[in-house]
């Protein structure tokens, strides 16, 4: 008998905040399924990424954790945007669920970072 779970849990590492033209990337996890979800991202389609991995990680007997990451070089126009990552499964399609969660984009520019920074160092 096949056992199917639905994640227990589904999140995008946050806060998301970014500095301008700095290479980034952002995260997004689906834990303890079976079997693993499929995540997948929606951006705007002003937000335009360089490269996206997935990874399964089996954490017990059969329970797997799935985890995608988007990595890009944000610009100010980042700011403010919604992004959301959704999980896809076996299991979570026969209660028919949708699984999704989202966070808003927050992106600095690189002076700015640098300025605050070294005052907390130094100050």
């Amino acid at each position: 008998m096949l056992l199917l779970e639905i994640p227990t849990r589904l999140s995008i590492d946050s806060p998301v905040i970014l500095i301008e033209n700095v290479l980034s990337f952002i995260v997004c996890r689906a834990n303890n399924a079976m079997p693993e979800a499929k995540l997948s991202w929606h951006l705007p389609k002003s937000i335009s990424y360089l490269s996206k991995n997935d990874y399964a990680l089996i954490t017990d007997q059969s329970l797997r954790n799935s985890i995608s990451n988007i990595t890009f070089l944000p610009t100010r126009s980042y700011h403010g945007q919604l992004i959301q990552c959704q999980a896809h499964s076996s299991a979570i399609d026969i209660i028919n669920q949708t699984m999704i969660t989202q966070q808003y984009i927050q992106t600095i520019c690189k002076q700015l970072f640098y300025f605050f920074f070294f005052k907390l160092i130094f100050f």
